[in-house]
């Protein structure tokens, strides 16, 4: 099944938060590449949805978002954020231990 993007004007995009840009990137992803060899190769398209990376809409789509994203500052990972807890927590108990 083909993911259905909504075609969105950048200034929209600029406004939208980090994960809200990250979810629409990996929805751009998701799309088929093109009607010929999708299993919905028959259905209509819906006029303002971007549903394959071949609609001439998708790289601008994708470009646009890509843009907006790379303007922003890092987002740690998971990871990042578990090792940064640890490392404060050792910090803190060496305080601890010196006083």
């Amino acid at each position: 099944m083909a993911a259905n993007v909504i075609n969105m004007p950048s200034d929209k995009l600029e406004k939208m938060t980090t994960g809200s840009l990250l979810a629409r990137l990996r929805l751009l992803l998701a799309c088929e590449e093109s009607a010929d060899l999708s299993d919905e190769a028959g259905s209509p398209r819906d006029p303002g949805f971007i549903r394959f990376k071949r609609d001439p809409d998708w790289e601008s789509a994708h470009s646009e978002v890509k843009k907006v994203l790379a303007g922003r500052g890092h987002l740690p990972t998971a990871a990042e954020r578990a090792e940064k807890r640890l490392q404060r927590a050792a910090e803190n108990k060496t305080k601890e231990r010196r006083r």
